[in-house]
């Protein structure tokens, strides 16, 4: 759907007014996704113990721990995307830039092996 929507504010790009409920929006979800993603990873680090962090991954039998690690860090780098081409979009004046960071966000999901 990002991709779609993307592809549609690029080819119709309507001006941005106010993108205060924009950021608002985001930075709740950031915050959420952020407190999910730091408790996955004191647990994931826990787990792992001394272990590097990428070999901990690859020798994990339970994937869940690693998963939600993976989907909250895709998810934080989505919405990083997303409030950088808000920002862009509205100082820049060029709309377009909004649809552009859409279609980023869906190139890079999921967060393993394209990104």
């Amino acid at each position: 759907m990002s991709f779609l929507a993307g592809l549609q504010h690029i080819r119709h790009p309507e001006p941005l007014r106010d993108p205060t409920w924009n950021y608002v929006v985001l930075a709740a979800a950031a915050l959420f996704e952020g407190i999910s993603f730091a408790i996955a990873l004191r647990q994931f680090l826990k787990q792992a113990g001394t272990t590097p962090f990428w070999e901990a991954v690859h020798r994990s039998k339970d994937p869940t721990t690693y998963t939600v690690l993976a989907e909250d860090a895709a998810a934080l780098v989505g919405l990083a995307i997303a409030a950088v081409g808000i920002a862009f979009s509205h100082s820049l004046d060029m709309p377009v830039l909004d649809g552009a960071a859409s279609v980023l966000m869906a190139c890079c999901w999921p967060p393993w092996p394209r990104c």
